[in-house]
């Protein structure tokens, strides 16, 4: 039997057409439009990433700071010079993190960023 994540990644195989580097191109229905720009399923074992083929790839990063290293302000100084180059490129940043992530919530609080929702799981 597959495993959730397996299944998830069937899921957004199913839902969207891609390109041949895996990217999002259309919502896989009849006169189904464009596909959105990035799509993230979450399960126990993971997540599944994909973005749209016309996000450029400077626009899709993932950031962990080693253990080593935190607490030092690398991941804020990290996550700004993204942002900036982003915004450079005439497009917003969002920024993503688990509620229980502790470490990550006052990374977006200094950088001034604001929460816009939550998601639900549901296992």
């Amino acid at each position: 039997m597959p495993s959730d994540l397996e299944l998830m990644r069937m899921h957004v195989e199913a839902e969207f057409t891609h390109d041949p580097a895996g990217r999002l191109v259309r919502v896989n229905e009849p006169n189904g439009g464009p596909a959105p720009p990035f799509f993230l399923g979450h399960t126990a074992q993971g997540v599944v990433r994909r973005y749209r083929h016309d996000v450029p790839d400077a626009m899709q990063r993932e950031l962990e700071t080693a253990a080593a290293c935190r607490g030092r302000g690398h991941a804020t100084a990290a996550v700004a010079t993204w942002a900036a180059a982003v915004r450079e490129r005439g497009a917003e940043p969002l920024y993503r993190t688990a509620w229980q992530n502790a470490a990550s919530r006052p990374v977006a609080r200094k950088l001034g960023l604001v929460a816009i929702g939550r998601d639900l799981h549901i296992t």
